[in-house]
């Protein structure tokens, strides 16, 4: 005769840390191998089946929010704003947008109720006034009615010094497309990690350029002018 229950256990994730297979007493514990990219805990239910060879299987509990995108825009104003759309939400609660100048360290700025429970799409978005000089890094945090709490991807965002001529550019990384913003006229290039010019652009004020072109990897975008030169570095993906 065979007896089933299920329980909860809390695993641990730290970055780039690969979940395996481990051995309870005369049985086995199997979760899926893959890699994290996140430090945090995750749930995690056990089905236990009693018999002589006891046998658990692990399965990840349901995740409150299927989020479709999240994007992050430097507006006229140099103020960022963030869009971000979900396909439905299962006991959600609300959002917490952080940000970072490291990309390692993240803080909380503004927190956005959820649709609790919907399997309609809903649309959200947000501003951050105080984007730093230099490398912004923004991401939300889901958490769930329950507590639970996952993370979105970082989308980046590079802020030029204000006395310096201006060049900006998003999405960082980018897909297919990268949006240029410069003041008037200026001559500006795509550059490899080798320093070889692969593009070169006449641009006014804002124009959005195709890389679809482009091998995944990392690049400079380069604008010298009046003697000035500017490098920003991006991730095609």
């Amino acid at each position: 005769m065979k007896n089933s229950f299920v329980f909860l256990i809390c695993i641990p994730i730290w970055s780039f840390g690969q979940i395996g297979s481990s051995q309870i007493g005369n049985g086995d514990i199997s979760a899926a191998s893959g890699f994290q990219n996140r430090i945090g805990f995750e749930a995690v239910a056990l089905e236990a089946t009693k018999s002589d060879n006891c046998c658990f299987t692990a399965f990840s509990a349901p995740l409150p929010v299927e989020l479709l995108y999240f994007e992050a825009q430097l507006n006229e104003q140099e103020h960022v704003d963030l869009m971000w759309e979900t396909a439905n939400e299962i006991n959600h609660d609300h959002f917490i947008v952080e940000h970072s100048t490291s990309a390692i360290d993240f803080f909380g700025f503004t927190k956005i109720k959820g649709k609790g429970t919907t399997t309609n799409s809903s649309s959200y978005s947000t501003k951050h006034l105080d984007p730093e000089i230099g490398w912004n890094y923004y991401r939300l945090k889901k958490v769930g009615i329950d507590g639970q709490v996952e993370f979105s991807d970082v989308e980046s965002i590079y802020l030029d010094f204000p006395t310096a001529q201006p060049l900006k550019i998003y999405p960082n990384p980018a897909t297919n497309f990268l949006t240029v913003i410069v003041e008037g006229e200026a001559q500006v290039q795509i550059v490899d990690v080798y320093g070889r010019t692969l593009f070169n652009y006449q641009i006014t004020d804002k124009q959005r350029l195709d890389i679809s072109s482009l091998a995944i990897g990392f690049y400079n975008l380069r604008m010298e002018r009046q003697g000035v030169l500017k490098n920003i570095p991006f991730i095609k993906q």
